[in-house]
C-alpha cells in the first residue's frame, strides 16, 4: 500500500525508503570435480611431499612348460619382475582474506562479519573444486599438444603449445628426464619420432589451460609435412582424449563439432577396455549446460527418446543419471 493512502496528517511522520536488514545471496557456481578426487592421508612428520608407489602386473603365461626344461632347483624357470609406478603429491597452502571494518559493522544494515564468513567459505569451496579440475585436465592434456610454428625445412626441433607429458619418461617405474639415453616415442603428424630433449619457453605463450609452451627435440629431423602448424603431437603414453568430429587436438575443433552420444559411448568403451574402476557401476561425466544442450540435439539421442517426451529427462531438460553407463554431474566450472 502506498503512503498516499494514509491521512495527510500522518504522511510526514512515516519513514520511507527502508533498507532490508539482510544481504541477499550471490549466484554460486555449480561444482562437482572434487567429488571424484581421491583422499590421501599425509602422516605427521613426513615432510610436505609424499611419493606413492603402485605395483604393476606381470605378463600372462600362455606357453606350457616343456618337461625337458624342468631341471635344477628353479625348475628351468627364468624369474620375472613386475614394474612399479611412482607419483608425487605435495602439500600446498592457499589463502585469501577480506577486511572487516568493526565500526561500519556495528552500524551496517546487517552483520558484515557473517557476510564475510559466508563469502570466504564459498570462495574456499570453489577454489578446492577448481584445483581438482585443474589437476584432472592437466593429467589428460599431458602428452597431447600441437605444432605452433611451421618448419621451413626438415629440422630436429619443433615448437609446441604444451610440453607437459613430454618432459619425463618412465624408467623402471620412476619418472626420468627425457634424454638421448632415455627417449620417448612421439607421433608428430603422421610419423613416429624419438624424443631426446625438451626446452621450456622463457615466456609462456601456451593457450592450453595450465599449459607450458616450449620446444621438442628429436633424434631425427621432422619432415616439413609433419611439422606443419596445427599438426597433432602425441606421446606414446599420453592419455586418450576423444573429441567431437574426430579432431586430434583442440585447434582442429570447429563450431560444427558438437558433443554426441557416440562420443560418450566411445569414452565408456575406452574406460571399460582398460578395466578402469567405476564408481558404483558408472563413470562420472562432468557436463556443462552448453554440452548438455548439444547432446539433446544429437540425432542418436533424439531417436533414443522418440515418443519419450514425457520422460523425466525431457520434463526436466537435463540428463537423469545413470544413463549410457555414466552419472552426469552438472557443472558451471568446465573450461571454455
Amino acid at each position: 500500500m502506498g503512503i498516499s493512502n494514509f491521512p495527510a496528517a500522518l504522511q510526514p511522520i512515516i519513514q520511507q525508503g527502508y533498507l532490508e536488514r539482510e544481504f541477499e545471496s550471490a549466484l554460486h557456481s555449480r561444482l562437482g570435480y572434487r567429488d571424484i578426487a581421491d583422499r590421501e592421508i599425509f602422516a605427521v612428520g613426513i615432510g610436505e611431499t609424499l611419493t606413492k608407489t603402485r605395483a604393476g602386473l606381470k605378463p600372462s603365461v600362455t606357453t606350457p612348460l616343456a618337461p625337458s626344461t624342468n631341471t635344477n632347483l628353479d625348475n628351468g624357470l627364468s624369474p620375472q619382475y613386475f614394474n612399479i609406478e611412482q607419483y608425487t603429491l605435495s602439500i600446498n597452502l592457499y589463502g585469501a582474506t577480506i577486511d572487516l571494518n568493526m565500526v561500519t559493522s556495528r552500524v551496517g544494515i546487517a552483520s558484515q562479519f557473517m557476510l564475510n564468513a559466508s563469502i570466504n567459505g564459498e570462495q574456499a569451496r570453489r577454489s578446492l573444486d577448481e584445483l581438482a579440475r585443474n589437476q584432472l585436465f592437466s593429467a589428460y592434456f599431458g602428452g597431447n599438444t600441437r605444432v605452433t610454428a611451421a618448419l621451413g625445412a626438415p629440422a630436429a626441433t619443433i615448437s609446441v603449445d604444451d610440453v607437459r607429458g613430454f618432459q619425463y619418461v618412465w624408467v623402471n617405474g620412476v619418472p626420468t628426464a627425457v634424454s638421448s639415453s632415455n627417449t620417448l616415442t612421439v607421433t608428430v603428424g603422421s610419423d613416429v619420432y624419438s624424443l631426446v630433449g625438451v626446452t621450456v619457453d622463457a615466456t609462456n605463450v601456451s593457450t592450453t589451460p595450465g599449459g607450458i609452451s616450449g620446444e621438442l627435440t628429436f633424434s631425427t629431423s621432422v619432415t616439413i609435412g609433419d611439422g606443419a602448424v596445427g599438426n597433432t603431437v602425441q606421446a606414446a603414453n599420453a592419455s586418450v582424449i576423444l573429441r567431437p568430429g574426430g579432431a586430434t587436438n583442440t585447434s582442429q575443433l570447429q563450431t560444427t563439432n558438437t558433443l554426441t552420444m557416440a562420443n560418450l559411448l566411445d569414452a565408456v568403451a575406452k574406460l571399460r577396455l582398460n578395466n578402469v574402476p567405476d564408481l558404483g557401476g558408472v563413470y562420472h561425466c562432468h557436463l556443462d549446460p552448453i554440452s548438455a544442450r548439444q547432446l539433446f540435439a544429437d540425432p542418436d539421442f533424439k531417436q533414443l527418446f522418440t515418443m519419450g517426451y514425457d520422460t523425466e529427462t525431457f520434463r526436466r531438460g537435463e540428463l537423469v543419471s545413470p544413463f549410457l553407463g555414466l552419472r552426469f554431474v552438472p557443472t558451471t566450472e568446465a573450461y571454455v
